[in-house]
This record gives structure tokens, sequence and C-alpha cells, in this order.
């Protein structure tokens, strides 16, 4: 009492209520004078701040040998490490309880004891519905083995750090998580239990499963790409008459090329519009007044990548043609291209039509360069189309007429319209 009241012996006789001062205990005297008249005992912690401790003080009767009450005596208990100790616990508590991670108690024999906030978050059980469980209704049925396999390496009082494996939810869904099982230990550092922490990865191994996804078609992409203007180069250095017209035609359809990439890359190489398509490879030959180049389409087709980089390239050639020979070659021609999708109801096709008028008289091609086959063969080809090009005195005619399939495309439902 020396030591917690600073008392003298010179204090003997005054009011214990005058020099407790350092005991944070404003209702001492009432308290004091309610067990002398009840006889009853009044326990109350206090609390020391200068000395950081925390004591239980209990007031009680004082009786004689006589069993007469004689006064009263207070008593204080240091419960200062036990306080620190509940303090800790009711931190790892609340900490506990307000993870995110799903934080389970469970017995040595896989049984559930403890279910925090963030395990009913992430498995979608409530703790009513899975304490007294086994760990195993978090297993899919093919994993139940794995359960005996863990709990023996806790039982040797080994952690488990980090184990990636995937897990069944309430609703059935299959959920992606990484374990960390850690043994229990009493006072005695006996083994008692195990505690497991399991944290949901699922979004970001969806995330790396997309991202390696994309680098495999990135790959492909690109292999897919070269290849194509290895071929370009090989066609053109064949039918090219010097290296300057080998450089022309060479730079143009890389361009073309390009072009239909970046519409594709638009749609996130999932499809583009074939009013896109058509604008893009028109648009370097599109006039001041943007009279000499019509394209129109009463429906909105939706082509599919492959049909759209063959489609591209196969207008492309055409537009090629009737700047260097045909309609484009001079100020009043024109070209108009359009098209109509026929049998929509039994077997759906897509009617392309490119038409020039205006240009200088048209005669057939001595002989059939890399275009003519592109137009012909590549596109009759890829999209199972047939091809009908005529080399009339009045301007080229060119129709492309090819199945809508899964494969190639579909009508969007929209406006079509004419555009300029």
């Amino acid at each position: 009492m020396m030591d917690l009241c600073h008392l003298q012996d010179g204090d003997r006789g005054r009011p214990f209520t005058d020099i407790a001062t350092r005991i944070n205990y404003a209702d001492l005297k009432r308290d004091v004078e309610k067990v002398q008249r009840t006889l009853s005992v009044i326990e109350h912690e206090v609390r020391i701040p200068e000395d950081d401790a925390t004591f239980i003080m209990r007031i009680r009767p004082y009786r004689t040998l006589d069993d007469v009450i004689d006064g009263i005596v207070i008593t204080f208990v240091d419960i200062t490490e036990r306080k620190r100790h509940d303090e800790v616990r009711a931190r790892l508590a609340a900490i506990i309880e307000s993870s995110q991670d799903a934080i389970i108690g469970h017995s040595l024999d896989g049984i559930i004891t403890s279910w925090n906030a963030g395990a009913e978050k992430v498995f979608g059980y409530m703790a009513k519905e899975a304490i007294g469980k086994p760990l195993s209704i978090l297993l899919p049925e093919g994993q139940l083995d794995k359960v005996p396999q863990l709990l023996e390496t806790v039982m040797r009082g080994e952690s488990i750090e980090h184990f990636e494996i995937d897990r069944i939810r309430k609703d059935g869904q299959r959920i992606d998580v990484s374990l960390t099982i850690s043994p229990v230990k009493d006072a005695n550092d006996r083994l008692i239990a195990a505690s497991t922490i399991a944290r949901e990865f699922t979004e970001r191994k969806l995330a790396e499963d997309h991202k390696n996804l994309l680098i495999a078609e990135l790959d492909h992409r690109v292999k897919n790409i070269l290849a194509i203007i290895t071929s370009l180069i090989a066609q053109t250095v064949r039918t090219a008459e010097s290296p300057e017209g080998f450089a022309e035609v060479i730079e143009g359809r890389i361009q073309a090329l390009s072009r239909v990439h970046h519409l594709l890359t638009q749609g996130h190489w999932d499809q583009a519009d074939l009013r896109d398509v058509a604008e893009a490879e028109l648009a370097p030959y599109v006039a001041e007044k943007k009279d000499n180049v019509v394209i129109s389409g009463k429906e909105r087709v939706v082509l599919t990548p492959n049909v759209t980089l063959t489609l591209a390239m196969a207008l492309h050639e055409l537009a090629t043609n009737a700047a260097k020979y045909g309609a484009l070659s001079v100020p009043k021609g024109r070209v108009e291209v359009t098209w109509s999708v026929v049998d929509a109801a039994e077997s759906p096709r897509v009617a392309i039509e490119w038409v020039e008028t205006g240009g200088p008289p048209v005669k057939p091609p001595a002989r059939r360069g890399f275009g003519s086959q592109l137009i012909e063969r590549a596109v009759a080809y890829e999209l199972h189309a047939s091809v009908q090009r005529d080399f009339l005195p009045e301007g080229v005619r060119c129709r492309i007429e090819f199945p809508l399939t899964d494969k190639t495309g579909y009508v969007r439902p929209g406006d079509g319209g004419a555009a300029q």
C-alpha cells in the first residue's frame, strides 16, 4: 500500500478517502458507506495511470472474532498483466473479426470451432452454419482426401504457408484461395487446435489467366501479320515491274493492312463494321467535294476478324486499280460501294457491289496479277464467296456475295443509310 498510495506511518488515523488520491475512484466514499450499511462486497477495477497498472479493488466488511462488524477492509489485487493479455486478446479478436480474409479455427480432427466475418464473405456460410461442421464442406468432391493430409502436417507442429487450392462456396461456386494453416498451442506448448487463414485470389487468377491468354493471342496475331506481310512481299515481287513500283505497291498494301488492324483493335479484335472497313480503305481517294466515292448499305453488317482482313485487302486492291486505271484516276470518275442482305429469312448472305463510272474506257487486263488473284481466289476461299468481276467499257463492276455465319458475321439492328 505504501507503493500504491504512497502511504507513510504518519498517515495512520487519517480517512483513506483523503489519501487515496492516486486511485481514480470518484465513488469510493459512497461505496464504503454502502458496504458498512448493507454488509455486501463491492469490487471495482481501478487504474493507476502513472504506473500503467490495473487493480481489482475489493471493499468488504471487517468482522471481529466475535462476529461484530468493526469497519471495512480494502484489498487490491494486481491484474496488470492479465489486463494487458485481455487487451491483446481483444485487439486480436477485433482484428480477426474485421479481417477481409477468412480466419477459421478448428480442432485437430478438422471440426470448425470459430468462423469470422471474412469467412462468411468468402465462403457464403454464416457462422452458425459452419461451426461444428467438418472442413470438408469447403472442398470439391475430388479433393476430400486433402484434409487429412493437411491436418497430419499440422499435428507434427508444422505450419503450411500460402498453399493454393480451389474451394467451394455455399452456392456451389468454385473459388481460388491461398491457405495458411498454423498449429495452436496452449501455455504449456501443447498442440491443442489449428487455425486456417484463407485469402481469395479468384479475381487475381482470372486476371493472370486473361493476361496469359492475351500474350498467347498477341503472339499468334503477330505471327499471322508477319505471315501476311511475307506473302504480300512475295506476291508483289513477282508482279512488280521495277523497284520503285514494288515499293509503292507494297507500301499501299501494308497501309491497308494497318488500317484494318486499327479497326479491329478498336473492336477488341472481336469484330468490325462493314461500313467502317469500306470507309477506311477508300478514305485516301475521297476528293475534296466528297462526291466521287459513295458508300451505302441498308443493313449494318458486322464482320469477324478473318473476314475483315480478307475483305479489306480486296477493297484495297479494287481501290488501287481504280486509282491507277479506272474511275478514281480522273476528276469526274465515281465509285459506289453498296451492300444488301439477301435471303435474310432462310440463309442470309451479304451481297457487296463495287461499281465504277465516269472513268476512262476499260479493257480487260492482259495478265492476272496478285490483286486479281486476291479478289477472285482468296476472297472466294476465305469467305466461301461467289466473286464476279466484269471489265465493262463504262467501268469495272465487282460483286462479292458470301453467307453470314458464326465464322463470317451477322446483321446488327440499326440504321443503314448512305455515307459519302
